[in-house]
């Protein structure tokens, strides 16, 4: 019995000791400190877009000079981290304008001649949070207008805007179609079939920048740089 009550103690004495490694302080915060943090996830891709506007022909238009620009904003697959604008005295900024279902404007006024603004954005690319339905990745891909028609006819709420991104040549401009789900627009990726941008590209607005002399349109030349 004596050599039976000895093992009991011993075993007592061996599971108490564990207990008490598992359990101390020390030995959990230097576990905690030896474990390596998690990778931060790479930062997004970031851009730097200009936007320049100016009035085709010559001599310059005289005379009081009203200016719209589209400006770009944050929509799935990218967003606008940094936005300002420029405005040359003697024209001013009037304010921005919110028209329904549409892009911000920034409206801009001179009394005597076109408007001299320049506007820059920050915008990082970001992964599509969402997906295409079912049915529009069937539409064809071969235009942005096939697209369109294909989404019109089967019923689906559809626009297109206008990107840009940097191609061989400089910069290029592209029409990327978008459809409305889940009470937001969502662009679409006509090269992959997805939900998303076109690689590199920006999104800008649904319509480019329109100015008016006197109540008439005058024609305009858009320049980017990215």
């Amino acid at each position: 019995m004596r050599w039976l009550l000895g093992i009991l103690l011993v075993a007592l004495a061996t599971a108490c000791a564990s207990r008490t490694d598992l359990g101390d302080p020390e030995a959990l915060e230097v576990v905690r400190l030896s474990s390596e943090p998690p990778p931060e996830p790479p930062a997004p891709p970031c851009y730097e877009l200009e936007l320049e506007v100016r009035p085709v022909g010559s001599p310059p238009p005289r005379g009081p000079v009203d200016l719209w620009l589209p400006l770009p904003a944050s929509v799935p697959g990218q967003r606008v981290d940094t936005l300002v604008w420029e405005v040359v005295p003697p024209a001013t900024a009037v304010g921005i304008e919110c028209p329904p279902d549409s892009d911000r404007l920034l409206h801009v006024r001179s009394a005597s001649g076109f408007p001299q603004v320049l506007v820059r954005a920050r915008i990082a690319r970001l992964p599509a949070d969402a997906a295409l339905p079912a049915a529009a990745r069937k539409f064809p891909r071969s235009s942005c207008r096939a697209w369109l028609d294909a989404a019109r006819s089967a019923g689906v709420e559809a626009r297109a805007a206008s990107a840009v991104r940097l191609g061989p040549g400089g910069v290029e401009t592209l029409r990327v179609p978008e459809l409305r789900a889940d009470d937001r627009w969502l662009p679409v990726d006509l090269e992959r079939g997805a939900a998303g941008l076109p690689s590199g590209a920006l999104r800008l607005a649904r319509s480019g920048p329109r100015a008016e002399r006197a109540g008439r349109p005058l024609p305009l030349t858009t320049r980017y740089r990215l």
